[in-house]
């Protein structure tokens, strides 16, 4: 029997005595709290100074100090992690997904932040989704009804019978299809097919199985030997990793555990000089390339190109070289 509580944040924390959910969290200032009914952690505590205007409130080791503000590039040539013009604005690439309603950071499961004094940014991700991109459920501590669950963490009982999308994205090519079947009054999942770009992976229970019968795995309709394991195969030119796992059958069931992997991501992920759509890089101004790293310097009145950057002779600056060098 398992004795925890389900946290406001997806996490699992104690039983108090009065039937409620002790859920400890730390603060910014390293002192331990509680979980707030709206997923946060209270921290009365966490103040910082008010800083001048050319420095920052920065938490390090548990205080709050002011720090100098730093310079994340110059636009284009921001920072791994910053763009826009002033290269202020948080940038989490590759964690980001274009959809047909436009740019998602993070999957679209959590919050783009910048980090102030690194110069960088990171997904904080929502509830119930954990990882560096936010694209990692958190396990959950369930059994028996309900037994479904939306992307936004709300379970409920289904007893639907057909065949259902559990997910599709048009612009990835990708889609996962499930066929419920009914059972005692309730349903369960008796079929599910994976579509990966041009190809379909189709898992279904044969007629009249019994607990110790395997699934049947189809790649495009063809049915696939699955009694050995760590088994892979390769699909839409290696694109497309399919890994068997795990098999088992004997007394106590059968057990078949499959893994895909899908690249749909961009060769180098742009290297921080684009924006990676529907794998294919989108080159910022002056970048150009299957991965945005052949640099276009223009004009170097007075210096050469190097890496997509004039480097100017002595007593010459600018972009182009062409401003005489002022001392100070």
């Amino acid at each position: 029997m398992k004795c925890g509580c389900e946290c406001p944040n997806g996490g699992y924390g104690t039983v108090k005595p009065d039937g409620g959910c002790h859920c400890s969290c730390e603060c910014k200032n390293c002192q331990n709290s509680v979980i707030t009914s709206d997923g946060t952690c209270y921290c009365p505590n966490d103040i910082c100074p008010v800083c001048d205007s050319a420095y920052e409130p920065v938490w390090e080791d548990c205080r709050c100090v002011c720090r100098e503000k730093t310079q994340c590039g110059l636009y284009p040539a921001c920072v791994r992690g910053r763009r826009g013009e002033q290269c202020g604005q948080p940038d989490c690439e590759p964690c980001s997904l274009q959809t047909d309603n436009g740019l998602q950071e993070c999957f679209g499961n959590g919050i783009c932040t910048p980090q102030s004094y690194f110069c960088s940014s990171r997904c904080v991700c929502s509830r119930f989704w954990a990882g560096v991109c936010c694209n990692v459920r958190v396990p959950r501590n369930v059994g028996g009804d309900p037994h479904l669950q939306t992307a936004d963490g709300i379970s409920y009982d289904y007893h639907g019978i057909g065949e259902f999308w559990d997910c599709m994205s048009t612009a990835n090519d990708f889609g996962v299809q499930v066929r419920f079947f009914g059972y005692k009054q309730a349903s369960l999942v008796g079929a599910a097919a994976v579509k990966v770009g041009q190809s379909v992976a189709t898992i279904t229970t044969p007629a009249n199985a019994t607990e110790t019968t395997l699934p049947t795995l189809r790649i495009d309709g063809l049915v696939q030997s699955i009694t050995k394991n760590n088994t892979r195969l390769t699909l839409n030119n290696d694109t497309v990793i399919v890994d068997i796992a795990k098999v088992r059958n004997n007394a106590t069931g059968a057990v078949m555990m499959i893994a895909i992997q899908y690249d749909t991501g961009c060769p180098g992920q742009c290297n921080g000089k684009g924006r990676c759509v529907n794998s294919t890089c989108q080159c910022n101004d002056g970048w150009t390339g299957t991965d945005c790293s052949i640099g276009s310097c223009g004009a170097c009145v007075n210096g050469v190109c190097d890496s997509g950057f004039c480097v100017c002779t002595v007593g010459w600056e600018g972009t182009a070289c062409d401003q005489k060098e002022h001392c100070v």
